[in-house]
Parts: structure tokens; sequence; C-alpha cells
């Protein structure tokens, strides 16, 4: 993070939520992986520049909730995704 640039860590395994971010990869850092811990805290943060975590989502939401908030913040926080300055 020491660009000063957000980051998207997604721990599910199969990156549908850096897939999901893709319009905003040039603002945001997209990150695949998984924890090498039984149940990690969360699926998946987004962390802004400062270090605070502005989007989290675990096992409790589905697919569709996660990617529906994923999109909200990404929004909210950094604009709209590449895509819809597109028109794309």
């Amino acid at each position: 993070m020491c660009d000063a640039r957000p980051v998207l860590l997604d721990l599910t395994g199969d990156a549908a939520l850096v897939g999901a971010a893709s319009g905003w990869g040039h603002r945001v850092r997209l990150v695949a992986g998984q924890s090498d811990r039984q149940a990690s805290p969360a699926d998946a943060l987004l962390v802004r520049p400062d270090g605070y975590v502005a989007w989290a989502t675990g096992s409790g939401e589905t697919s569709t909730q996660a990617h529906e908030g994923l999109r909200h913040a990404l929004t909210t926080w950094f604009g709209a995704s590449a895509d819809e300055r597109t028109g794309s």
C-alpha cells in the first residue's frame, strides 16, 4: 500500500470478487489469495489507502450480496467503474 492505492483482498479462493471489481482495476489493486487458516475472519476486504477497512464480506453473505456490497463500496469510495465512465 506504499503507492497510496486501495487494495481489494479476495480470499475466496476463486477470485470471483476480483473479477467483479475489474472495472476499478486502474484505481484499486486487486489481489486474490487464500488464507492458510481453516476459518479466515473475512472472505474479502476492501482496504482504503489509509489502512481502514472500507468493506468486508464473510461466509454469511450470498455471492449476490457480496458482489452488490462490493460494487456499492467501490463506487462510494472510489467513484464509477471504468465501464460506467465509458458507457460500456
